[in-house]
């Protein structure tokens, strides 16, 4: 499980409050810090009002890329219905080359309408715009020369952009909201998947989720981790937790509300939300661990993102709220479940999964021969009782990693999970990270990874 904060960089444009050229350098401040105690992401959302300072999520993430080291960064979201795709991969190309490798582009069609106006575009073309300028940024993100034409921009010929990103592809998440054409259309596209949670019962996506996972297998695409974000706070004790919240939280939601019509917040809503079982995640360390496993349990994501400073909340808040969030959340977190089966932090390295006993006894000659590598413990999920052998084969062919999965039945399947180079290791020497998957998550991950009729 990745863990990691995003924010719209909230202002307050009124008299004394926090504006840009407060903020701004406060937000490159918070993501040092998340990169310092070892969270995995850090968003920037899109938007073009009074009250919010990121018109363009690239350029603050730049300022931060200087500063950090290992957090990875992404919009959250890029707007890319009104956005130009080759500027948007030329930004985020440029991103990739000044973090050493560690941009993402999350791109969604935006929950406000205002860059249509101020870009020129027709809100009736809303859906056209966003389909068809995310053919092109897929396309040029291949490197290949590109050529094209659509209804909403210029023809390209032979088009490559320029500078080459250090990972090939970058990895392009899609945002989604409640939409059902979306999560299909992630799935379709092979592109991993960030869900977006403002209200209602998040348990109330696992079906959909459930849907891009199997249209994702349908249309012969690798398994992509999928990205839960959530309005959330973390504090000492769930009281203060509330109590800092609160406030800045309602004065976002009653502000926004009015422009949309909705009926004012109150603490008692404000209550309800916070509940196990509710959208927002709010709490004491121990809390917010046990909410996140709940949610995971739920709908079995990879990726957990908490929208932290929102409205008017202090920048001392936010920071004290990042650091019991990377010091105490997260290593709690990942030693319950795991980092997952990954993301697209590195390239992915080709593992073959020997499934039964006898495949184990088969290999146990060859196992002294990796003697000095770390292998994982056995896992048990949902009465699934897990033994396997992965074997890792680094890019030279040589083998690199051993671990312990598995599932009932005597199979041999190919997969491709991502590996990282572990802190001290020797040059070339390789770590395949566990993970604890479901039962039906494993189970896809097998069927995608056979071929029609088996091995």
């Amino acid at each position: 499980m990745e863990i990691g904060v995003f924010t719209f960089a909230d202002v307050s444009p009124g008299p004394g409050g926090a504006g840009a050229p407060q903020r701004l350098p406060e937000l490159v401040e918070e993501m040092e810090l998340a990169d310092e105690v070892g969270l995995d992401v850090f968003g920037i959302g899109e938007h073009h009002r009074p009250d919010f300072a990121a018109p363009a999520p690239a350029v603050l993430l730049a300022a931060g890329a200087s500063r950090t080291s290992a957090i990875r960064l992404t919009s959250a979201v890029t707007v890319l219905g009104s956005d130009d795709p080759v500027r948007v991969l030329e930004q985020f190309s440029m991103l990739d080359a000044l973090c050493g490798g560690r941009a993402e582009i999350m791109v969604g069609r935006g929950a406000f309408v205002e860059t249509f106006n101020l870009f020129g575009y027709d809100l009736n073309d809303y859906d056209d715009l966003f389909a068809e300028k995310l053919d092109l940024l897929l396309a040029l993100r291949t490197g290949r020369p590109v050529t094209w034409s659509g209804r909403h921009r210029a023809p390209l010929i032979d088009a490559v952009v320029h500078p080459a990103p250090v990972q090939h592809p970058i990895p392009v998440w899609l945002g989604v909201g409640g939409s059902p054409e979306s999560f299909v259309r992630a799935g379709r596209l092979g592109l991993p998947l960030a869900l977006g949670i403002v209200g209602g019962s998040p348990a109330r996506f696992a079906p959909a989720i459930e849907v891009y996972r199997r249209v994702l297998g349908d249309s012969g695409h690798t398994p992509q981790p999928v990205a839960v974000s959530v309005h959330g706070f973390v504090a000492k004790t769930s009281q203060a937790a509330a109590d800092i919240y609160y406030p800045a939280d309602s004065e976002l939601m009653n502000r926004v509300g009015r422009e949309r019509g909705f009926p004012p917040t109150s603490r008692t809503e404000f209550g309800r939300k916070i509940l196990a079982g509710g959208p927002y995640i709010v709490g004491s360390p121990g809390e917010v661990t046990e909410r996140i496993l709940l949610l995971h349990q739920a709908l079995g994501h990879e990726r957990t993102l908490f929208q932290l400073a929102v409205g008017s909340l202090g920048h001392n808040d936010v920071m004290r709220a990042i650091e019991l969030l990377g010091t105490e959340v997260a290593p709690a977190v990942r030693s319950e479940l795991g980092r997952g089966i990954g993301v697209l932090s590195a390239p992915a390295v080709e593992l073959e999964l020997f499934l039964g006993n006898q495949a184990v006894e088969d290999s146990a000659g060859d196992r002294s021969q990796l003697a000095d590598l770390p292998v994982g413990e056995t896992v048990e999920k949902e009465a699934l009782h897990v033994l396997a052998v992965l074997w890792c084969r680094a890019p030279d062919g040589g083998q690199s990693g051993l671990g312990e999965h598995g599932v009932h039945g005597p199979r041999r399947v190919r997969v491709r999970l991502p590996y990282h180079q572990a802190p001290g290791a020797h040059p070339g020497e390789l770590v395949v990270e566990a993970a604890l998957l479901p039962a039906d998550h494993l189970s896809q991950l097998i069927d995608a990874a056979t071929p029609a009729g088996g091995l």
